[in-house]
């Protein structure tokens, strides 16, 4: 208990170290989050040892109450004769007599309810739902019944029930060392035919009627005046499937629109990750004086070296070796740049293309400053990119973080909570 707690001071201290030396020391809020969950439940698991080792040299094993079952509990014993472990297995506590009275009448008022739930007006039409112990499992019962109608488990086949019977029921009822026979009446009443256990009946009554010397039975057409539909079970699988073809029809295309505007989310992000380096470039070649399609074919073709040799992918430098492409071929720079702009599809790029037009188009000697201006704005959206990248990043290693340390908490207090259950 002891080192926990010292642990968990060191922790406090050292993040009150940090904050005041305005460090973070590589944790974010989430990690230090996680590191204190960590050292309370060290803690925590540290007390309830030191509880549990108080237990220990009390000299008395709690058993549990009726019902609950035996235990094993393993134990640290030491003196002159033997020392070492030791494994004794606890059992219940026996009920006095007047207990076991109370749990039987306990249990007869269970039994007396789930009789009742089963029975219509003219006595019992299904199945009984009958269990083999009461009283929160302190009363075992064994049931038995008079007629061979009613199963022990108290299924009832109704094709052996003719008319509405009398049936005797049997419990013998049993806590602890005491027992009692507990007898009861119930009235069978053969159930209606608008039930399913009813028209099965007449329906089973109604083919046996038929020659069994046929190899087929004759479905009857109609019960009780009204006329019968027949189908087997699952013919209408066809329709299922035309329903599952209709469902697909348009889940289809909406799972594809879907997987389109993430693919167009993250071409968008690779995009704004090029362009502060794209711009910086332009304005290092642009600052020395060359001009923008000798730079523009300069930084296509260093991209394109790089390709070959590393096999890297970047949809900004690919629209750049797109724009060189018709700059090459004869493209006015205006149609050129503008094709530029449009292609990339988000601000940044014809923001660019923008001020690179109204360059060509009126002339100027402010691009540089412009552009300049500009590359400042993409590093801070770089740095701002960077970091929503290594939250999002922390956010998803803290899940398997968390499920870890679930799997921790588990296998660890697992144990402990079983001692606990032992003692109470």
């Amino acid at each position: 208990m002891w080192i926990g707690l010292l642990c968990l001071l060191a922790t406090m201290a050292y993040t009150f170290y940090l904050k005041k030396q305005k460090k973070s020391g590589g944790f974010t809020g989430k990690r230090w989050t996680v590191v204190y969950l960590i050292e309370l439940l060290g803690l925590a698991l540290s007390v309830g040892a030191g509880l549990d080792d108080l237990w220990n040299g009390s000299g008395r094993l709690a058993k549990n109450e009726p019902g609950e079952g035996s235990y094993t509990q393993e134990l640290q014993v030491s003196s002159g004769i033997y020392e070492g472990e030791v494994s004794l297995e606890v059992p219940e506590r026996q009920v006095s007599e007047k207990e076991a009275k109370e749990m039987f009448l306990q249990a007869e008022e269970e039994i007396d309810k789930a009789i009742a739930d089963g029975q219509g007006a003219e006595g019992v039409t299904e199945d009984l739902q009958i269990a083999d112990a009461y009283a929160d499992g302190t009363v075992k019962a064994r049931w038995e019944f008079s007629d061979d109608a009613v199963a022990p488990d108290g299924t009832i086949s109704w094709e052996s029930v003719g008319e509405d019977v009398i049936v005797t029921a049997t419990v013998s009822l049993s806590c602890g060392p005491y027992e009692e026979i507990y007898e009861f009446p119930f009235s069978l009443c053969a159930p209606d035919v608008g039930s399913r256990a009813g028209f099965e009946r007449w329906l089973r009554a109604e083919l046996e009627r038929q020659d069994s010397t046929k190899g087929e039975w004759i479905l009857p057409e109609s019960v009780s005046g009204e006329s019968l539909q027949w189908k087997k079970e699952g013919e209408n699988g066809g329709a299922a499937l035309s329903v599952l073809g209709l469902v697909s029809m348009i889940a289809i295309p909406l799972a594809e629109k879907t997987e389109q505007k993430k693919e167009k989310k993250k071409k968008e992000e690779r995009l704004r990750r090029d362009y502060p380096s794209i711009l910086s470039k332009l304005v290092m070649f642009l600052g020395a004086g060359i001009g923008l399609p000798e730079s523009v074919g300069r930084i296509a073709e260093d991209y394109a070296q790089r390709q070959r040799k590393r096999g890297i992918v970047l949809p900004g430098y690919d629209l750049l070796w797109q724009l060189r492409c018709e700059l090459a071929d004869g493209i006015g720079e205006q149609a050129a740049l503008e094709h530029f702009g449009n292609a990339a599809g988000i601000k940044e790029y014809r923001k660019l293309s923008l001020l690179l037009r109204q360059n060509q188009k009126k002339g100027g000697s402010d691009l540089l400053l412009r552009l300049e201006s500009e590359e400042t704005e993409a590093q801070e959206l770089r740095k701002r990119m960077a970091v929503k990248l290594g939250e999002e990043a922390s956010t998803k290693m803290l899940l398997p973080l968390m499920g870890m340390l679930a799997v921790v908490v588990v296998i660890v207090i697992a144990p402990a909570l079983m001692k606990m259950q032992g003692m109470g």
